[in-house]
């Protein structure tokens, strides 16, 4: 490649290329090269692709070439191109726009296609919103309740009142096992215990103290005999007079 720069040919590389456009390494160059060809009207550079490889330190052909469509996308340079015969020449000229005046300007119209869709966005937003709340066929479906239950619920039920204690009792053991039961599991327990236990509080109670002792994380029926045997005590009419003997459930005596 023959040497086409002189030595007294020179660029100027401006500062405002560098803040206002962002140019760097060879696209800074080659803009620059080319703005001082583009001084006065009607002129431009008309030079080679070689001669500007040269002022890049002998860069290849196709890296000056795309860095120049490159600056015309960015619309830094504008591209002329003629034909003489089979050869095509072609001329650029560098504009000066500031990549920051190109920003705001792209804003600007995002801005106005925003505002001009504003009202149909919303449109449509709103109905998708509607359609999701109030899907077909379930308009009229109650809100689904998502409040906790409270144990106190069950504990203070009215068919609860002969078993609460119990209850109360063995929910407190599991807390302080850290056991861990849902609520529907609690009702459970409150039914296994009325099943059992009827409106006898000492028989509930029997059946709790039974899991307790056994470790057990559930409550069962209370087991016929051993040492979880129950006795349901009942009253005994016992005679007024003085001097006779009365049964005891156990088959004891005892004299008045």
């Amino acid at each position: 490649m023959s040497i086409k720069i002189k030595e007294d040919n020179y660029f100027c590389v401006q500062g405002w290329m560098i803040t206002e456009l962002g140019l760097k390494g060879n696209a800074l160059m080659l803009y620059a090269i080319i703005y001082g060809f583009s001084q006065t009207a009607n002129t431009a550079f008309t030079g080679s692709v070689d001669y500007l490889c040269e002022w890049l330190g002998g860069v290849s052909r196709p890296t000056v070439i795309n860095t120049l469509d490159n600056l015309v996308e960015q619309g830094l340079l504008t591209k002329s191109s003629t034909t003489k015969g089979a050869i095509i020449y072609n001329s650029y000229i560098a504009i000066r726009a500031s990549k920051k005046i190109l920003s705001a300007e792209d804003e600007t119209s995002k801005k106005i296609l925003s505002g001009a869709n504003k009202k149909s966005l919303l449109n449509n937003t709103e109905s998708k919103n509607t359609e999701k709340s109030f899907p077909k066929g379930k308009e009229e479906q109650a809100p689904r309740d998502t409040s906790k239950k409270s144990y106190k619920e069950v504990f203070n039920a009215p068919e609860n009142k002969y078993i609460s204690d119990a209850l109360v009792k063995f929910v407190g053991v599991c807390k302080g096992r850290n056991i861990k039961f849902q609520f529907r599991t609690l009702e459970r327990w409150a039914t296994i215990l009325r099943d059992n236990a009827g409106s006898d509080p000492a028989l509930a109670m029997a059946m709790v103290d039974q899991s307790i002792e056994q470790g057990w994380k559930d409550i069962y029926p209370l087991k016929k005999s051993g040492k979880n045997a129950y006795v349901k005590k009942e009253a005994v009419s016992i005679p007024v007079d003085t001097g006779k003997l009365a049964t005891n459930p156990d088959g004891s005596y005892v004299k008045f």
